[in-house]
């Protein structure tokens, strides 16, 4: 991303946000660049993991999507306000 779309991007959450949101956004990209969660994958590890993910599933080691979205809602502290949001914001993609 180039520098004035990052300032874009910067002036756009200094208006928007609260310094609240601000300080609890800036700890996530903190995080997410400290982690390997943006780590990319070799075409191999890729297959590895759809490999196993089709094992797993043959053999019925499985989470419905209910079963997902409870455990998001629990571990983020979502409550049913907070999911129907989601599900409305997820609506307006399908």
């Amino acid at each position: 991303m180039s520098k004035e779309s990052l300032n874009s991007l910067l002036g756009y959450i200094q208006v928007t946000l609260t310094p609240d949101d601000m300080e609890w956004l800036g700890a996530q990209l903190l995080y997410c660049a400290k982690s390997d969660i943006l780590k990319p994958y070799t075409m191999e590890e890729v297959y590895a993991m759809l490999e196993q993910a089709e094992r797993n599933f043959a053999e019925g080691n499985y989470s419905s999507n209910e079963e997902v979205l409870a455990r998001l809602y629990k571990k983020y502290g979502m409550n049913d306000t907070d999911a129907e949001e989601v599900e409305l914001v997820e609506s307006n993609y399908r």
